[in-house]
């Protein structure tokens, strides 16, 4: 899914708009930092997603069933995602780790 998949999702899920603006790798690290991430884990975190975005996406093969996840990432947007997002609590202190999870 793009970026502007998921907020399309999540607009529909929180009934307002919910934007993607990019960012430099500067500006995200800073933030991954502010938010209490390490900055060579922040800095690994964006030369990945550079990293993966410069390759491009890879040709779609259907995967075998055995690999084939039971929870996708709209389920995780809806489940997990939104209720982070309308909690009053800070987002870095929200957890879902202990509800489970509901596969569609």
């Amino acid at each position: 899914m793009t970026m502007r998949e998921i907020a399309t999702l999540l607009s529909e899920h929180l009934d307002r708009p919910v934007g993607v603006e990019q960012t430099s790798a500067e500006a995200d690290i800073a933030d991954l930092m502010a938010a209490g991430t390490g900055r060579s884990f922040a800095t690994l975190l964006n030369q990945t997603w550079a990293m993966a975005t410069a390759l491009g996406e890879a040709p779609w093969e259907e995967p075998p069933p055995a690999t084939q996840a039971a929870y996708r990432i709209e389920d995780f947007i809806r489940d997990e995602l939104v209720p982070a997002v309308r909690s009053s609590r800070p987002i870095s202190d929200y957890s879902t780790a202990t509800r489970p999870r509901r596969a569609a």
